[in-house]
């Protein structure tokens, strides 16, 4: 699915959203939506309005870490994995810059899930105000909640060894200290295409957006299996 849209600028980074994306959030916001109330709607608005933000936050980690490293970000990207931060230039070669930028938005995650989490302890410890607008001071909590959630959810799926996840790219980097590139990225595209069945298998109990990460990491996974050489079995230092 190629159809792109330019939604602007975000600390002067230009930011698109792919047509996936907006199908990942569908799944994610249809049991709300489905039921037509509009205190639904309203939580639906601000759920997709938070992991958007979370998703953004993530990638401006990877963004902000490669600008510490003389690595510029051409564009961010929302897809159906979530997103992707797009390098004006190929990652640092020696190993660690490399995997302290691929970390920077699991670092971010990390953040928002405590931060997230504190602020929906802090709402159920007070009274609810007056002012408070459809949605409800329980319901505030419960998003907030949602929110921390889905954030330590992105966490432990972006370090998933796996193509083009954080984590998968970072034990790529960590393998290549002691082995053959080739061997590495076959060892991660094999990995990829298990992590891919589990997410597959996982619709069932997960939803059906299971089935969109699954397609999506399938393709990206295969790819590299495809592309890369053969790996030199022998050449493990």
């Amino acid at each position: 699915m190629d159809a792109k849209f330019d939604m602007g600028r975000i600390r002067g980074i230009p930011l698109t959203v792919d047509a996936s994306f907006l199908i990942l959030i569908a799944l994610w916001s249809l049991p709300y939506l489905r039921t037509g109330d509009v205190r639904d709607v309203t939580y639906a608005a601000l759920l997709i309005a938070g992991l958007t933000g979370s998703i953004v936050l993530h990638e401006l980690g990877h963004a902000i870490a490669g600008r510490h490293y003389g690595v510029g970000t051409s564009h961010i990207e929302l897809n159906g994995l979530g997103g992707l931060c797009h390098y004006v230039i190929a990652l640092p070669v020696a190993p660690w810059p490399r995997i302290v930028m691929l970390l920077a938005g699991p670092a971010a995650n990390l953040f928002l899930w405590v931060g997230l989490g504190a602020a929906s302890d802090l709402i159920g410890a007070m009274e609810e105000p007056d002012w408070l607008p459809v949605t409800g001071w329980d319901r505030l909590e419960n998003l907030l909640w949602q929110l921390a959630q889905m954030n330590f959810w992105m966490l432990c799926f972006n370090l998933l060894p796996a193509y083009p996840l954080d984590g998968g790219r970072t034990l790529e980097a960590l393998m290549r200290t002691r082995t053959h590139v080739d061997l590495a990225r076959h060892v991660v595209g094999w990995l990829g295409l298990v992590v891919a069945l589990g997410c597959a298998l996982s619709m069932r109990t997960q939803g059906t957006f299971m089935l969109v990460l699954a397609f999506t990491l399938y393709e990206a996974n295969a790819f590299v299996l495809h592309s890369s050489s053969r790996p030199p079995w022998s050449r493990w230092r």
